[in-house]
């Protein structure tokens, strides 16, 4: 090869390779820049790990939970016991909506606050409303047909809106010795109550107080289902003459119907209740005041055949044994009553001779296991009852155990319940002022609970004195901060599509890279080999011209 063909030669290798060269750094900065993009995507991706979304949790119980939304806090329903969440700023002007802020506009109420309440300004409000929307005509005039408080709100008396409420055992007997809960055992007792009310006599009635009689008749108007729950209670009647009181006996037929409206077993059908009996009336009761939904009713209904078909079964009847007199016939029976959850009766052998003959039910004990019943079916529980109470273990033994009573003080009726909330939203608008520069934003779901855990936003809950007071988010009791896992979920995927595509990209990189620096290695390799082959050339002419 000439000197001057070697010099072209070398001239485009030293092009090439610088090419290369520059290529494997634009190589080398674009994979710098996908490692970047993977270390901000993998930050992103583990900040989104923390993040937490608003719930409001409607009875504290963890299973009725539901996003926080402006419209959930600011709207009437069940959700919020018809009682506005107010949300408000720094300020504690009260943050409107579009459509709110357009309707307290239209009411010409003041947005500083100070804003005299009145009915005229209420009716102004509420015609506002319908006219931008925020309520239909026939809410509107629900409402205005309604009485307007104007302490609704700001020092009232709160309405009481809880349609349930918690007790245990001990409140629930307490609650249940009010005259409202007397049973009235006489007006059941049939040829029972035209009897002398003794121990002793043929025929008589007698209700027992842990063991010791009760003194009269009359007595028995004062007893209530409380009382029941609070002591122990046996309700006995004698055979009198010619009466017997085994299971099949006139005697016994007539105290089964007294107990249980029902002469045994046989003769149920439907298992109705039967109010004008013992049992009846107690199992109404408790009907009534613990039947606040479908599985309680359900439990109770349960409790009720549970109950019917175990007592008035003729084989769960129970032999007392025979007495050597009328008051040991009167003892034995009282003590095994007590001591089963059933039927008992004492009989002498001779069956012309009946003085000595009583049937005894334990009405504490029918108390106890009609409860027990309730709360097996209700839910999963250790609680027992047995044929004899001594191996029993009733709910009502259980000091922890909550029963959720209907709640009867409780104002029920939605309209009212409408009325109230937007009485005391306007009062409050009224008192505080509102703002609607939040208009535009309260409406996004994630806007609105990011304000509210920054502290831009605020939520004002209603205080058992009657008035608003502004607290931070989580402080009302219903309103929790969990986990996002929806949000994490779709950040993880998102990561994945991320990942995935600069780790394509790398790869294509590495490839690229890798042919690059073949290819400088070549030329790097002819570099040399055409540069040494133009050193001797050029040594090779200088040794000619000096011979």
């Amino acid at each position: 090869m000439g000197l001057a063909a070697s010099q072209a030669r070398f001239l485009a290798i030293t092009a090439r390779k610088t090419d290369c060269e520059l290529k494997s750094t634009q190589l080398a900065q674009d994979k710098l820049s996908v490692t970047n993009e993977l270390t901000e995507a993998t930050e992103q991706y583990q900040s989104s790990l923390n993040a937490t979304k608003l719930i409001w949790d409607t009875d504290g119980s963890g299973l009725n939970m539901y996003e926080v939304s402006y419209d959930l806090l600011m709207t009437p329903s069940a959700l919020n016991m018809y009682d506005p969440y107010l949300v408000t700023d720094p300020s504690g002007r009260i943050a409107l909506d579009a459509r709110l802020a357009a309707a307290a506009r239209n009411a010409k109420i003041d947005p500083k606050g100070g804003t005299t309440a009145s009915e005229a300004g209420r009716e102004d409000f509420i015609n506002a409303l319908v006219t931008a929307g925020a309520i239909t005509g026939s809410t509107g005039a629900t409402i205005l047909e309604n009485a307007y408080s104007e302490s609704a709100g700001v020092g009232g008396i709160p309405l009481d809106k809880t349609a349930a409420y918690a007790v245990s055992n001990e409140t629930l007997a307490n609650y249940l010795s009010d005259e409202a809960y007397k049973l009235d055992i006489k007006d059941v007792l049939g040829k029972f109550g035209e009897t002398e009310f003794a121990t002793g006599k043929k025929g008589g009635v007698n209700i027992a107080i842990n063991g010791n009689a009760m003194s009269s008749v009359d007595s028995m108007k004062e007893l209530t289902l409380g009382d029941l729950l609070q002591n122990e209670y046996t309700f006995l009647a004698s055979g009198g003459d010619n009466q017997g009181v085994a299971p099949g006996s006139q005697n016994c037929k007539e105290f089964m119907n007294a107990v249980f409206g029902c002469e045994s077993s046989e003769d149920i059908l439907d298992l109705s209740l039967n109010t004008n009996s013992i049992f009846g009336r107690i199992a109404t009761m408790l009907t009534n005041l613990l039947g606040i939904d479908d599985a309680s009713l359900k439990a109770l209904d349960f409790a009720y055949n549970k109950i019917m078909q175990s007592y008035t079964n003729h084989n769960n009847v129970i032999n007392a044994g025979k007495p050597g007199s009328t008051t040991s016939a009167y003892n034995d029976a009282n003590a095994k009553a007590n001591e089963y959850n059933a039927v008992v009766y004492t009989s002498d052998e001779d069956l012309n001779k009946k003085e000595n003959a009583y049937n005894a039910v334990n009405l504490t004990n029918l108390v106890n296991s009609f409860l027990t019943y309730y709360a097996q079916q209700l839910s999963s529980s250790d609680y027992l009852v047995s044929r004899i109470d001594e191996r029993s273990y009733y709910v009502t033994d259980d000091v922890n155990y909550m029963y959720t009573l209907r709640n009867e003080e409780a104002v029920t009726e939605k309209d009212l319940l409408i009325t109230d909330f937007y009485n005391s939203l306007y009062n409050n608008i009224c008192a505080s002022g509102w703002t609607g520069a939040y208009a535009d934003y309260l409406g996004d779901e994630d806007y609105f609970q990011n304000a509210l855990k920054n502290g831009q936003l605020f939520v004002s809950v209603l205080a058992t004195d009657g008035y608003y007071y502004q607290e931070v988010y989580n402080d009302n009791g219903y309103m929790v901060e969990v986990t996002d896992d929806d949000a994490i979920a779709q950040a993880e995927l998102e990561f994945e599509i991320i990942k995935s595509k600069l780790n394509a990209k790398e790869e294509k990189l590495d490839i690229e890279m890798k042919n690059v620096d073949m290819e400088i290695s070549s030329l790097t390799t002819e570099y040399d080999t055409v540069k040494n082959l133009i050193s001797k050339n050029i040594e090779k002419v200088f040794t000619m011209f000096q011979s």
